[in-house]
């Protein structure tokens, strides 16, 4: 089990109803025809989610996305910026308090595909672009969360490349860009890296690495400091199956990791069966454990994110069993290393 001891957490049994799971989560954004909710990621006082919302089902499909807010125990959501191909990074990181901005990156147009990094507050005023991917050809800029300082931006570099060097044609850096004087550094350039997540305390980014560019799946998490040293495997140690670590970001306290991914089965996610159902698992942050969060078999889980309180996750799902193209809502679990005191932690085993 990726060399990690898999923690045993008390459960009871749930009857579903059409808001809520076999698994206990309950339905928070609820969309209607083509459109899909995705990434969920919080204010820094946890009381307002901010969310991707495509019209053209999963992942936009080619159609508008925009960066949209609503009340975290649910209610009417508004556009913070609707634009053509905005999304927001699921979690912590995607809205600063320090600086009051969110940050989400925008492809602007369906003639201009180069992805660039923008900023805004979270009333949808003082909207920048602060990246230049045209300047760079080849490049998209994507996937960007704040320094807890708010005065630098990380973010996913792709590069367009051959088929012969990446299944998809792309490979990630991880780049950091200073929002004070706008340079970009690259920190993280070796193989396939995507989808960096600053941890609260600014110490480290999360990262999902791809093991073999020329194979679909096979993500793993790392962690690097803010300078490119001291970079460290957290997942996939010593494992012979592929779990497809993704959509990773940082509980507040920094102690624990939620994600998406595949720890039930013997199936490899690199089986490209296009089959396999992903759930939301928490791991510690120095890959000793993996506690289960979903599991409900019918639904395909992503971009977890934790509250700030950590009384809940986050999470988007969609049937993908069915259509791996359908619309996802957002929905919420509470999170089983908590006691409803939401002080003592649930029945976990040493």
């Amino acid at each position: 089990m990726n060399g990690l001891a898999l923690a045993l957490i008390c459960a009871s049994a749930f009857a579903a109803t059409p808001n809520s799971r076999s698994d206990g989560a309950e339905l928070i954004y609820a969309t209607s025809g083509s459109n899909s909710a995705q990434n969920p990621a919080f204010s820094p006082d946890g009381t307002t989610l901010m969310f991707t919302l495509y019209s053209r089902g999963y992942d936009g499909n080619g159609g508008p996305g925009g960066v949209w807010k609503m009340p975290a125990e649910g209610g009417t959501a508004s556009a913070i910026y609707d634009g053509y191909g905005a999304t927001n990074v699921n979690g912590l990181a995607s809205w600063n308090g320090a600086v009051d901005r969110v940050t989400f990156a925008d492809t602007q147009n369906a003639a201009k595909l180069n992805g660039d990094i923008w900023i805004v507050k979270p009333d949808g005023s003082a909207l920048q672009r602060v990246t230049n991917a045209a300047a760079m050809p080849g490049h998209t800029y994507q996937e960007p969360t704040f320094a807890p300082d708010g005065s630098a931006v990380a973010f996913e570099d792709d590069l367009d490349v051959p088929k012969t060097q990446s299944s998809d044609r792309t490979l990630g850096a991880i780049a950091i860009l200073s929002l004070q004087t706008g340079a970009v550094q690259r920190i993280v350039s070796d193989g396939d890296n995507r989808l960096p997540v600053w941890s609260p305390d600014g110490s480290r980014i999360l990262f999902q690495r791809r093991t073999n560019p020329l194979k679909d799946g096979g993500y793993h998490l790392f962690t690097v400091h803010p300078d490119g040293s001291g970079l460290a495997q957290i997942t996939g140690l010593d494992s012979s199956i592929d779990h497809c670590d993704s959509d990773a970001s940082w509980a507040a306290d920094g102690q624990w990791i939620v994600e998406s991914a595949l720890y039930r089965g013997s199936a490899s996610c690199e089986d490209d069966s296009g089959d396999t159902e992903p759930k939301i698992y928490l791991i510690a942050a120095d890959g000793s454990q993996v506690v289960p969060v979903t599991s409900d078999p019918k639904e395909e889980d992503g971009a977890p994110a934790m509250s700030p309180d950590g009384r809940w996750i986050y999470f988007e799902s969609h049937r993908s069993a069915y259509d791996d193209e359908s619309p996802a809502q957002i929905w919420r679990i509470a999170n089983p290393l908590l006691k409803a005191s939401d002080t003592e932690t649930l029945c976990l085993t040493p």
